[in-house]
């Protein structure tokens, strides 16, 4: 008995042993953690992409958008679109971009957890946990691949901070890991690895100046070269391609005039607007997306507009910039920054503490940087927080509970410890809450694209109007591939866009909007006058445009028209319907001709085809008929109260002729007509 009691006994000094170890302190509590958080995540909270950017990369990765899946994706480093193209091809149904960036969140989120754990006692515990549902579920359930690439460059970096100083084998293996980590965020987006080497360089430099020796600039130098041959081989890759190479170039300029607001037309700059041709229509039109026409927009004009717009030292535009970015962020956020904020400071102004001192700076120092630029969005601001909160907890110094006894100690951490789960199950409770939206947001969207699918129509998809396809799903949508669409915005005068035109045989799209009947527009309000204005000044279009429909409230579809070709497309319908053949251009300019000339009226050219002997519409039976008038004159469906009532007026004795006379002398066709009358 005696012997059974002191196996207990050493059973339980074994595994209380083993719960205090470095290794499962440092190395299985993080995972675990995390694992129980993430999991927390996809049982309660719906998530989507926080812009449309990452939605038209996994359409391209995925083979969503040609058919096949492409490792161009512009802004992620080839060798990632490689690796993404080889997975997507042997598992065509999994969908590994998102997967990619979870994944980089989980692993980077159990390093930074694993450096506080290392530097800190237990309780820092409870600060990640508020900072890991303040900061983190805010990214993860609004995915960005930018925000990835920065919480992946901040676990790289504090692995360095961590372990610069080891002195055993751990030094070779957390270092190694974080320039790996470092690297891989350069891939993901290359200007984010450059801004984490900024908001570390202080750091870094007072390290180097109070301690001497090679290990900083070895792996600083380490961590250049390495994404050198990466961005090398990026750069080569593309340019190889004559296409490609183009297109790399004309989106780099093209991102320095839409992202930075001192290229926004005003009086500074409207004589640099004039030498290159462009109105301020035009330049609200290029800032829009819809710069399709590379005679207005070519690159020369493009080259000429960056070069000759200079930044402007205004205090009042990086005030301006850090109010909006501030403003941007949640105001648990706001909160919880200015108070370890005010911790950081007591900190630094009663320790002396250099390094954190150090980091507060640079820090603020790159949030003036893009302030001064006039752009600091929330997936930037948001990780420079971030950066120097996560940075913080390791260097900040822990006040001592001195006066208080050990029991008050551990009462007065516990009560710490709880109050945070309380509020990190809010925040959960909270997100979730929000997140509720999105699940009706994928419903509304699945629906929405069904129904236009089945139309078979072709969708100009304007700049971000189509905001709720940034839905994330875990399997390829394979059904997307029927959506044909051409989407305005980044991509434009890439090979992509030019298959894509190729593909719906558009050779202007800005006059084919207005001349194919196929072709439909998603956009908003605003930017319709837009176009309606940059047709009247370059083509000499006066031109009427339909909302076609509102779908649930999330965009709206337009058609546009021109007076000759509303009449022409017209004829069209009416030719094709009735004869089951496309018109010929000397007949169908027979038809203009006389309309032109007055000889005769569109009523009577239109009767003159759809009752013509051998027309097929003239043969059948009322319903098809009414339903084929609606499709020609209307070009649309015939609704059931519009069915009803014709039907009905053919039951009372009117012959097909005097229908289709009713019809176009009813309001709609008028109102739809009326730049013909």
């Amino acid at each position: 008995m005696e012997g059974f009691i002191n196996r207990n006994q050493n059973t339980k000094g074994l595994f209380t042993n083993f719960f205090l170890s470095d290794k499962f302190k440092l190395f299985i509590l993080p995972v675990l953690i995390n694992v129980i958080l993430f999991s927390l995540l996809f049982l309660f909270i719906y998530v989507r992409y926080q812009t449309n950017d990452d939605s038209g990369i996994e359409a391209v990765v995925s083979g969503i958008k040609m058919g096949e899946p492409s490792e161009y994706l512009v802004v992620i480093n080839i060798v990632l679109g490689k690796i993404l193209v080889l997975l997507y091809s042997n598992f065509p149904n999994v969908n590994w971009y998102p997967i990619m960036l979870y994944l980089l969140h989980f692993l980077s989120f159990t390093i930074i957890l694993h450096c506080i754990l290392k530097k800190k006692n237990l309780m820092s515990l409870s600060i990640y946990l508020l900072v890991f549902s303040l900061f983190e579920l805010f990214l993860l359930a609004n995915l960005q691949f930018t925000t990835t690439a920065a919480v992946t460059g901040i676990s790289g970096m504090l692995l360095v901070f961590t372990y610069i100083d080891s002195k055993d084998l751990s030094f070779y293996s957390a270092i190694s890991m974080g320039i790996i980590f470092l690297v891989i965020a350069g891939l993901v987006r290359k200007n984010i690895l450059y801004m984490i080497l900024g908001l570390s360089s202080v750091y870094l430099l007072i390290k180097l100046i109070r301690k001497p020796g090679l290990r900083i600039p070895v792996i600083i130098a380490i961590i250049i070269a390495i994404f050198s041959l990466f961005n090398i081989y990026n750069n080569y890759y593309y340019n190889k391609d004559a296409q490609w190479d183009f297109y790399m170039g004309y989106n780099q300029l093209r991102g320095k005039i839409i992202d930075y607001p001192r290229f926004e037309y005003s009086k500074l700059n409207k004589d640099i607007y004039d030498d290159v041709g462009w109105s301020e229509n035009d330049v609200e039109m290029f800032d829009n997306w819809f710069f399709a026409d590379l005679k207005l927009y070519s690159i020369e004009k493009l080259e000429y507009v960056v070069e000759n717009i200079k930044p402007e030292i205004k205090n009042n535009r990086i005030f301006k910039t850090l109010k909006e970015a501030w403003n941007s962020i949640s105001l648990e956020i706001r909160v919880f920054t200015l108070v370890f904020l005010i911790f950081m400071i007591m900190d630094i102004i009663r320790s002396r503490n250099k390094y954190l001192f150090s980091v507060l700076i640079s820090s603020l120092l790159i949030i003036v940087y893009f302030s001064f630029l006039g752009r600091l969005p929330d997936r930037v601001f948001i990780p420079i927080i971030l950066f120097f909160i996560l940075s913080g907890i390791i260097f900040i110094k822990p006040l001592r509970l001195r006066p208080f006894s050990n029991t008050k100690k551990i009462a007065i951490k516990i009560t710490i410890f709880s109050f945070c789960i309380i509020i990190v199950m809010l925040l959960f409770i909270s997100t979730a809450c929000k997140s509720r939206v999105y699940k009706t947001d994928q419903e509304d969207f699945e629906n929405v694209v069904a129904e236009l699918i089945e139309k078979d129509k072709i969708y100009i998809r304007w700049g971000s109007a189509q905001v709720y396809d940034r839905i994330i799903f875990f399997h390829v949508p394979h059904h997307l591939k029927r959506f044909k669409t051409i989407n305005l915005g980044w991509r434009t005068h890439s090979p992509i866009y030019n298959q894509s035109l190729e593909k719906y045989s558009i050779d202007n799209l800005y006059k084919d909007i207005i001349e194919r009947d196929d072709i439909y527009v998603i956009t908003k309000k605003d930017r319709v006058e837009n176009y309606v204005l940059f047709m009247f000044e370059h083509f000499g279009e006066t031109i009427k445009y339909e909302k076609i429909d509102d779908y649930y409230g999330l965009y709206s579809i337009y058609k546009f028209y021109s007076k000759s070709n509303q009449v022409r497309n017209l004829l069209k319908r009416a030719y094709r319907f009735s004869t089951g053949e496309e018109i010929r251009d000397p007949t169908l300019s027979d038809y203009l001709k006389s309309l032109d000339n007055n000889s005769a009226e569109l009523p009577q050219v239109l009767e003159a085809i759809i009752f013509d002997r051998g027309s097929r519409i003239r043969s059948k039976d009322s319903e098809d008929f009414i339903k084929l008038i609606y499709l020609i004159l209307l070009d649309r469906e015939a609704d059931n109260s519009g069915l009803e009532k014709w039907l009905s007026e053919l039951e009372s004795g009117k012959n097909y002729l005097e229908v289709f006379n009713a019809i176009l002398g009813a309001h709609e066709f008028k109102m739809k007509y009326d730049l013909i009358e």
